[in-house]
């Protein structure tokens, strides 16, 4: 006999979840509901939320939009850049957001870092697009240690100037902290880490 158990913590984040339940309610009194991107990374949900009306678009897709009218379009829990919500504003629809509170408070903080911000995260992911976009895609994307150690030997990480580091919310813990102990190893006195 086969034993399945299910973890009491399994399923989608909490942002996730939110931007479910936003677009469930929008599409108990609507016909239709654009997102801008898929909502979640699961076929079954897509399709669900498909036959109640959500409708997703690309990027791309909006340039092809002159004027949305005030039709109402869901940013889903991985945030977006900052031009996304101008581009956004200025094809007139109305914005749902439903960017999830972590993913926005590590946005507010790299926007405030003064230094080189490296993102720990999956290049092109919705969520890394969207912290990269808080710093006019100036931010170093890693995707593992070794990427780290490559920056540095040809030379476009320096360590002895200031070095911000995040994640985005779905990485290994694991490869963060080892990716953390290497910047100790390697930060200039002086600088910040």
């Amino acid at each position: 006999m086969i034993s399945v158990e299910i973890d009491k913590n399994a399923g989608f984040c909490g942002g996730v979840i939110r931007t479910i339940s936003t677009a469930e309610k929008f599409l108990s009194t609507h016909a239709h509901l654009y997102s801008l991107g898929e909502v979640v990374h699961n076929e079954s949900e897509i399709d669900r939320l498909s036959s109640m009306g959500l409708v997703a678009l690309d990027v791309e897709d909006l340039y092809d939009i002159e004027n949305a009218g005030d039709e109402p379009i869901l940013i889903r829990a991985h945030g977006q850049p900052p031009y996304i919500y101008d581009l956004l504003k200025e094809k007139h629809f109305q914005i749902i957001d439903c960017t999830c509170t972590v993913v926005l408070g590590i946005q507010k903080k790299i926007r405030e870092a003064e230094g080189t911000v490296i993102i720990f995260g999956k290049k092109g992911h919705a969520e890394v697009l969207g912290l990269v976009g808080q710093t006019e895609s100036h931010a170093l994307v890693v995707e593992k240690l070794e990427d780290v150690e490559h920056l540095r030997e040809i030379g476009r990480l320096d360590f002895s100037k200031d070095i911000y580091l995040y994640s985005q919310t779905t990485k290994s813990l694991e490869e963060f902290h080892r990716i953390i102990e290497y910047c100790q190893e390697h930060i200039v006195e002086g600088a910040v880490f």
